[in-house]
């Protein structure tokens, strides 16, 4: 089967998307798999604005290897986002702006512009965009949940630096054997959805294993939630990566950190996710996008929700 990289690159047409402006790493990561599926559905090359973000340097060249042309050129920095409106070329038919005319002439030849929010209205149709959803392409078929899971085998690849320090940050624990892994978000999501009680993520395991104290790992932003499992349940085995500075994320802090800072943070969690991933089921919560990514990730395999009555887009 072709990868996703040759099909994406057999379209004519091209939308540029930006990603690493607006929201947390896995909402920005989950977003840009919905557009892709998008895209390709539609026969659109899909290629990437990653610059200019709230994420270092590059959200994407940070952390991985290329899959797709990434675009570099300052017209983004200033045109191209979820909030902005449509633009033309048109619209730079003067002397003043002949640098950025010749840039879209060339980069959308024979086609309109096609930015991150000529697709955005589409992408966040939940009516549409759901679990339920079909994929329509002669390319991918399937599910979305599927089809993401097909696009995340053939994009997810970090660089050489990536890989190196978060298999490091998991040999910190020795498993050997089953575990579930637990996601708990806490920080600013209580913004947006109600706080879900520790006892429901323990007893969605016991429940889904038929059996008492199964071992756990959890991820969570709050590391103070490790020591309230503990206490709550003493007697099950409970495995975390050491993370004392994580007091529940807040994303209005998280972007005034240094660059080197926010780079440690999200390579912690891309560790954690993996070991949500490599375990033998999951728990946690679907309108976390954490949970959604772990989700397509697994390929819908072993989930179970504490807040949805199953994986959704979020």
């Amino acid at each position: 089967m072709k990868s996703y990289s040759q099909i994406n690159n057999s379209f004519k047409n091209t939308c540029i998307y930006r990603i690493g402006n607006y929201a947390g790493f896995y909402s920005e990561i989950n977003n840009m798999i919905i557009a892709m599926i998008y895209c390709l559905e539609n026969k659109i090359k899909f290629q990437l604005y990653s610059i200019n973000t709230m994420y270092g340097n590059d959200i994407w060249k940070d952390y991985f290897h290329e899959f797709t042309e990434h675009q570099l050129h300052f017209f983004h920095k200033t045109y191209n986002g979820r909030e902005y409106g449509k633009v033309f070329k048109s619209d730079f038919d003067n002397s003043q702006n002949s640098e950025i005319k010749e840039y879209l002439e060339k980069t959308f030849y024979r086609q309109e512009i096609c930015l991150t929010q000529n697709i955005w209205h589409n992408i966040r149709n939940h009516t549409v965009y759901n679990s339920w959803y079909k994929v329509n392409s002669d390319f991918l078929s399937g599910s979305i949940l599927n089809v993401s899971h097909q696009i995340i085998k053939s994009i997810w690849k970090y660089n050489s630096s990536t890989s190196s320090k978060v298999q490091d940050i998991k040999n910190t624990l020795k498993i050997d054997h089953n575990y579930a892994g637990i996601h708990i978000r806490r920080g600013d999501k209580f913004k947006e959805v109600p706080v879900v009680a520790l006892e429901k993520y323990l007893q969605t395991v016991d429940k889904a294993t038929e059996q008492e104290n199964y071992p756990v790992f959890i991820a969570t932003d709050d590391q103070r939630i490790i020591e309230q499992v503990k206490t709550f349940n003493p007697k099950r085995v409970v495995y975390h990566f050491n993370c004392p500075d994580n007091q529940g994320f807040d994303m209005d802090t998280f972007s005034t950190l240094p660059a080197e800072t926010q780079k440690n943070h999200i390579v912690q969690l891309l560790a954690e996710v993996e070991m949500l991933i490599e375990a033998n089921l999951f728990v946690g919560t679907f309108t976390s996008n954490v949970g959604m990514f772990v989700g397509m990730a697994r390929d819908g395999k072993d989930l179970y929700g504490v807040d949805t009555a199953g994986w959704i887009v979020w």
